[in-house]
Order: structure tokens, then C-alpha cells, then sequence
């Protein structure tokens, strides 16, 4: 339920934590410590850019 506190059901607690399996990770920003992180990100696993304009 997206009503509920984050931490209420312990994601707080794994937090940074890996995840297993599939995944989808939009980033809306484009400054430079963004593009840096996307960058590191692309470099492991697949990655598409989309552009909405």
C-alpha cells in the first residue's frame, strides 16, 4: 500500500541492498553526479535511453 510509512514494512532496513532478478531504473535528472552514476550503471547491465521530447 503506497499509503504506508516506507519504513513500515523494513525497506529502510535494505536499503542499498542488490536486488535479484529484473529491473527497471529511470533517472529524470541529468547532472553530472547522474550521468556519472548511469554511466557505472550501463557498463553492468543493459541499459536504453529514452528520450520524451
Amino acid at each position: 500500500d503506497l499509503a504506508q510509512p516506507h519504513g513500515a514494512r523494513g525497506e529502510s532496513a535494505q536499503a542499498g541492498m542488490p536486488l535479484v532478478g529484473p529491473a527497471v531504473v529511470l533517472s529524470g535528472s541529468c547532472s553530472v553526479m547522474t550521468n556519472s552514476q548511469v554511466a557505472a550503471y550501463r557498463q553492468q547491465a543493459p541499459a536504453r535511453a529514452v528520450d520524451l521530447s
